[in-house]
């Protein structure tokens, strides 16, 4: 489906034609998730003829690469089954980057203070953001610096950065969304 923006309705026809001497008959159309939805506008074809598959995608609340299955239950002995795929890039409406701060592991000798880092909220197409609250669940970061927290409007970003607060030993690390 090429490229497309998170939220986008995707639309897709397969053409499924009957190579073979006798009616092929779709038992059904099964769709791998809640997110996709698949159906036959013929359930008989007849040898030589042709029917169309109807697959709708919803891409709110993905992004990145993305490929979503669908199989298709026949009652051809030979090939009783196979799978359509949809696949293609969902931009998201709200980007943050980096998606996940790794510090790694600090032992028990080594006296460290975490290194700020720079966190980017970017926002698509005219759209506004009003950003409430920025919370951590790791005690070790807090948000320094944080500027324009009220709109981020097309392809402007929101910047702000973690602290410098010293840091214990173990794993730190913290997702960022």
């Amino acid at each position: 489906f090429g490229t497309v923006v998170e939220g986008t309705k995707v639309d897709h026809k397969f053409t499924v034609k009957n190579v073979g001497i006798a009616d092929l008959v779709i038992q059904d159309v099964i769709a791998a998730c809640g997110c996709t939805v698949a159906q036959a506008f013929s359930r008989t074809i007849s040898p030589g003829s042709s029917t169309e598959i109807l697959a709708k995608l919803d891409t709110s609340g993905f992004s990145g690469k993305q490929s979503k299955s669908i199989q298709v239950l026949t009652n051809d002995i030979e090939k009783s089954s196979f799978v359509l795929k949809l696949e293609g890039q969902v931009i998201p409406e709200v980007e943050i980057t980096p998606s996940r701060i790794f510090y790694g592991a600090v032992n028990q000798s080594a006296v460290r203070k975490l290194i700020p880092t720079e966190i980017k909220v970017s926002v698509r197409d005219n759209k506004k953001l009003k950003i409430g609250e920025i919370l951590s669940q790791n005690p070790h970061l807090r948000i320094l610096n944080m500027q324009n927290t009220t709109s981020v409007c097309l392809r402007r970003q929101l910047s702000f950065s973690t602290s410098d607060s010293p840091i214990t030993p173990g794993i730190h690390d913290d997702d960022v969304g």
